[in-house]
């Protein structure tokens, strides 16, 4: 059989830059959308990493029946969260600790704001410097995002936890 010209099946130069403009045009919905969703996890698991310190130090104030005490300390490389047996004591050996790292999911706020808490054996919550019972919020936001809502770890007087999104976007600006 003879092969003309016209019968030499093939893309144009014109179809294969139709196809490019829309993978290029399809990408530029897809970048932001995984952009968030990288930044949604950071988050996630920052929030998750601190609640589960702080269930930690629940469980173990009340397995050993001695009251636990939660420590935040800065570094250089971001705010430091310690769970110790004796409060702020240096000779206290750590149990177990959280960095947040800087530049990545941080906490924003502690509301109020304290450095350290208590878990009594019984569960409660309270103040190191007053001994009186509290309720206790901290947000977690990524501090390279603008305009995002974080989440906010919740720890009621009765040592509850909770875990949830911001509704506003303007905690975290």
């Amino acid at each position: 059989q003879d092969m003309s010209v016209s019968q030499i099946k093939g893309f144009t130069l014109f179809e294969a830059m139709v196809v490019v403009a829309i993978v290029a045009i399809a990408s530029t919905f897809v970048l932001p959308s995984v952009r968030d969703f990288q930044v949604r996890g950071r988050i996630n698991t920052a929030a998750d990493q601190l609640a589960g310190l702080l269930m930690n130090a629940r469980t173990i104030a009340a397995s050993r029946q001695r009251p636990v005490f939660v420590t935040r300390t800065t570094s250089t490389q971001g705010d430091v969260y310690s769970l110790r047996m004796n409060s702020s004591a240096s000779s206290s050996p750590v149990l177990a600790s959280y960095l947040s790292p800087s530049g990545t999911a941080t906490v924003i706020t502690r509301n109020p704001a304290i450095d350290e808490v208590v878990f009594q054996p019984s569960g409660l919550l309270q103040r190191t410097d007053t001994s009186a019972a509290i309720d206790w919020a901290i947000t977690v936001c990524d501090s390279s995002v603008r305009n995002e809502n974080g989440r906010t770890l919740r720890a009621s007087r009765m040592g509850r936890l909770s875990n949830t999104l911001n509704p506003a976007v303007s905690t975290c600006n």
